[in-house]
């Protein structure tokens, strides 16, 4: 994407967030401010991604930190939906902003998706709308190392902005075979219609020296 650090960013680059409209590729990444340090989410364009990319700057800046950025349409509308207050001594949140028509900036205040009041943790979010519902994936505990305890758990909503009830048999996605913490995903789908949940997780025998490794699994959504 960068063949040098944007202006405004010192390091920790992550969750880069692809999305195309209407001739323009966008890509919604984070990563920490220069001037203090607090992770936040920056965008950047191209019309022709093999030419590179142009940094657009800071595009979400909340708090003490505000990452893994999910781009949602509806309506002819955007939506990015982040995490909040991870570094707060408070539950986490799953927040949103609808984007202006450009997708450049925010438009008015946030509004809350879901709220982690159990303490397990929440993050790396995707929405999709399903058979009328918006449902809204996300990774639960911790993520890495090895103590990690990631798993995929999923609510939904008849709106994109909620209320969301959660599923009573999550978690959906967890470790299985020779893979655990699995978690960080999003839907992508093939050119027959049918949805894959695109996600990582360690290898059970390579442990974390290997790395997060990427991983599909095939989706059936309820009525």
């Amino acid at each position: 994407i960068f063949n040098k650090t944007p202006e405004w960013a010192s390091s920790s680059f992550w969750a880069p967030e692809l999305f195309y409209r209407n001739g323009t590729y966008y890509v919604y990444y984070t990563a920490r401010k220069k001037a203090d340090g607090i992770s936040c989410i920056g965008v950047a364009t191209s019309e022709d991604p093999e030419k590179g990319f142009t940094d657009r700057g800071i595009v979400v800046e909340h708090g003490k930190e505000a990452i893994d950025a999910f781009i949602t349409e509806e309506k002819g509308r955007w939506y990015l939906s982040f995490k909040a207050y991870g570094l707060d001594d408070r539950p986490i949140e799953l927040l949103g902003y609808e984007l202006s028509p450009n997708g450049l900036s925010t438009i008015g205040q946030p509004f809350m998706l879901l709220r982690d009041d159990e303490r397990k943790g929440m993050e790396g979010q995707c929405i999709i709308k399903r058979n009328d519902y918006y449902y809204l994936l996300y990774a639960a505990g911790g993520c890495c190392g090895v103590p990690c305890s990631y798993h995929v758990n999923v609510a939904r909503s008849a709106s994109l902005k909620g209320p969301y009830t959660s599923y009573q048999n999550n978690p959906v996605v967890d470790g299985f075979d020779n893979w655990k913490c699995t978690g960080h995903g999003t839907i992508v789908s093939d050119q027959k219609g049918a949805d894959y949940y695109m996600f990582h997780a360690y290898n059970k025998k390579s442990d974390v020296f290997t790395g997060r490794e990427g991983m599909l699994g095939r989706v059936h959504w309820s009525k």
